[in-house]
């Protein structure tokens, strides 16, 4: 089961059901607390800000082991 998630205007991801888990782990979102699920997700994902949340898809994709951003 693959799960697509959309990112800003043009960036998609495909995440095979672990990355997905993997991805939550990293943004710190409990996927097995079911009740207010998409608000507690899309609440984080305002807070982490777009770039960061692409940065953490690579990671939990496997296409990167980590990002750092630097000011």
């Amino acid at each position: 089961m693959g799960i697509t998630l959309l990112v800003g205007e043009e960036a998609s991801y495909d995440l095979e059901y672990e990355s997905w888990i993997r991805f939550l782990d990293e943004i710190g979102i409990d996927a097995s607390e079911e009740e207010g699920f998409r608000q507690r997700l899309a609440a984080r994902f305002k807070e982490l800000g777009l770039a960061a949340i692409e940065a953490k898809l690579m990671i939990a994709s496997g296409q990167f082991d980590s990002v750092s951003f630097s000011s």
